[in-house]
Parts: structure tokens; sequence; C-alpha cells
């Protein structure tokens, strides 16, 4: 059985030499950075369920290389993608509030660990096939699903922190005005 080899090309914000023409197209007025974390968080929830797939795929004992392929195919278009609206979203970091900075920073170097685990497990997949049992492998594909599943936690902490302190916020102003009545 012959596989074609998989190859990652990453997007992450420090590679991107197409940026201008992808934030001009993929920024719309009136979109704020909460929102795009809030895509963001979506595609690392995504990415996070594949990773977790693949682990699962990869201790089976037929070790269905098609299955796995097709999991890391569909984790490298995510993690890709990731990286486009990660560099979006750092595009918006002017406007953002403190947490979803924090939230930028910490997603980051996250991304780019996954996104470095990921190549490595691939390269070692697409050169390895008869040996995927291995337990190097195994340390990919684990580490590939805790970074993502740590990104995904990471991010929507701080979706929901922003989502909290905004409801702090309308409950003041509530208060406010009903103490002024």
């Amino acid at each position: 059985m012959t596989f074609k080899s998989l190859t990652l090309s990453f997007c992450l914000a420090a590679g991107m030499a197409a940026a201008p023409a992808l934030l001009s197209a993929a920024t719309s007025p009136g979109t704020s950075v909460r929102d795009k974390l809030g895509d963001f968080h979506a595609m690392a929830v995504k990415a996070s369920t594949n990773a977790s797939d693949l682990a699962g795929l990869s201790r089976t004992n037929e070790n269905a290389l098609e299955s796995q392929a097709d999991q890391w195919i569909s984790l490298r278009a995510s993690i890709n993608e990731m990286g486009r609206k990660l560099f979006e979203i750092e595009s918006l970091r002017g406007s953002a509030t403190p947490a979803e900075r924090e939230a930028i920073d910490r997603a980051a170097p996250l991304l780019k660990q996954m996104a470095d685990n990921a190549e490595a497990a691939i390269k070692f997949f697409n050169d390895n096939h008869a040996t995927i049992w291995r337990p190097d492998y195994q340390k990919y594909v684990d580490s590939v699903a805790d970074e993502s599943a740590k990104l995904s936690t990471t991010v929507g902490q701080f979706i929901r922190l922003e989502d909290l302190r905004a409801k702090e916020k309308h409950i003041e102003g509530t208060i406010g005005t009903e103490a002024v009545d």
C-alpha cells in the first residue's frame, strides 16, 4: 500500500508573506477582537477534536493508516487556518482589551508548539508507515492532542472572562440608572 506524503505548510503570523492582501480581505469593519477570538476558539475546538480522534486512531491495533492520514490532513488545515486567524487578530491588537491581548499572547506560543509537533509527527508518519506504533510517534500525537486541548481551553477561558466582564459592566450600568431614578 502506498500513501501520498503529507506536507505541512504553516501560515503562522511570523511567516505570512501575503499578509496585507489577506488582512484586507479578512478584516471587515465593525468586527471586534472578541468576535475574532470566538472564531479562533471554534477553530481550536475543532482542531482539538481532530487531534483527539487522531490519538485514538493511532492506538488501534490495525493502525488505520488511511484514516490517520485523513486526520493529519484535516488537522494540518485547521492549524493553518488558526495561524491565519491569529495573524488577523494580532493586527487588531491596538483595539483589544488587556484580557484579549493576553489571550493573543498565550495562544500564539501554544499554536506554534502545536504546529511544530504536528510537523514533526507528519514527517515521522511519512517516513515510517510501517512503524507508527512506536512510542516516539505516539508522543508526537499525544503532544499535538494535549496542545490543542490547552489552546482551546485557554482561549475559551479568556472569552468567558470577557463575557463576564461585559455582564458585570451591564449590571453596574443598570444599577447606576436604577439608583438615579
